[in-house]
């Protein structure tokens, strides 16, 4: 499936920097790409995309690999503060 390009005004966070190049690696992975382009429709307040599945691409792409090789799961983090 082509990414729309809604999926291109997402930013990508990764931890405390925002990196132009990896965000363009992560894009090279078509399952984060496609969860990229449908994050506002899962509706979580403060919705972040983190851990594995970044770390795996980008070393995979490091090493000639497929973006998307030994990618087992996606995990996505919802931050919410109570009010008091």
């Amino acid at each position: 499936m082509t990414p729309s390009a809604s999926a291109a005004s997402v930013p990508i966070r990764i931890g405390r920097c925002q990196s132009v190049s990896r965000a363009v690696r992560l894009r090279r992975n078509k399952w984060l790409w496609e969860i990229l382009d449908r994050f506002n429709e899962v509706g979580l307040p403060d919705c972040w995309l983190v851990a594995g599945s970044i770390a795996q691409t980008v070393w995979n792409l490091a090493c000639g690999r497929s973006a998307e090789f030994g990618v087992k799961d996606v995990d996505l983090l919802s931050c919410r503060i109570a009010s008091k």
